[in-house]
C-alpha cells in the first residue's frame, strides 16, 4: 500500500507511527478494496498522549476562555474548507454517502465546534480551568463525536459551577 494512504497518529504537534508499528488495512465498504493503513494504537500511545496532553496543560489554562475560543474558531474553519475531502474520507470509511457528510455530518461539526466557543465567549459562573480530557472515538464520524463532546463538557462545567455556587 502506498505511504500516502497510511494514517499516523498525531500526538504533540508531531505525526508519529503507533508504538507497535502495527497498522490495519482499511477496506472500503462499497468495494471491498484495501484503500488506508491506520495505526494500530495500544496503551503505550494513550501514555505518550496523555504525556504530551500534560506538558501543554499549563499553556493552555493560561489561554483563558477568549483564546481558546479563537482557537476553535480556527478550527471550525479548518473543518469546513475541507469539507468534501473530510465528506469524502466518510464516505469511504463507513459507507454512507458521499452527500451525508458533505450536507450533515461535517457541517454539524462545525456548527458543535463554533457553539463551543460561543460558550466560552458567553458569560459563565466562575469556574476551575479545564484540563484536557482523552476520547476514544467511534470509527465513524469522529469529528462530530469530538465536537459534541466539547459541547458538552462546556455545559457540565457551567452548570457544576452554578451547583457550588448554590451549596455555598
Amino acid at each position: 500500500m502506498a505511504d500516502a494512504s497510511r494514517l499516523w497518529h498525531f500526538i504533540g504537534g508531531e505525526r508519529r507511527p503507533p508504538a507497535s508499528a502495527n497498522y490495519r488495512v482499511i477496506h472500503s465498504p462499497r468495494d471491498g478494496q484495501a484503500f488506508r493503513e491506520c495505526p494500530n494504537g495500544t496503551y503505550m500511545d494513550v501514555v505518550r498522549a496523555v504525556q504530551a496532553a500534560n506538558k501543554i496543560l499549563p499553556a493552555w489554562q493560561r489561554l483563558g476562555d477568549e483564546a481558546r475560543a479563537d482557537a476553535l474558531e480556527a478550527f471550525a474553519e479548518a473543518l469546513s474548507s475541507e469539507t468534501d475531502s473530510l465528506a469524502l474520507d466518510d464516505a469511504l470509511e463507513t459507507g454512507l454517502p458521499f452527500t451525508a457528510g458533505r450536507e450533515r455530518s461535517i457541517p454539524q461539526a462545525v456548527q458543535a465546534v463554533r457553539e463551543a466557543a460561543r460558550l466560552l465567549r458567553a458569560p459563565a459562573p466562575p469556574r476551575a480551568d479545564g484540563g484536557i480530557c482523552g476520547v476514544i472515538l467511534p470509527a465513524f464520524q469522529p469529528a462530530l463525536h469530538l465536537c459534541r463532546r466539547l459541547e458538552v463538557t462546556r455545559h457540565r462545567r457551567a452548570h457544576d459551577a452554578e451547583t457550588d455556587e448554590a451549596d455555598l
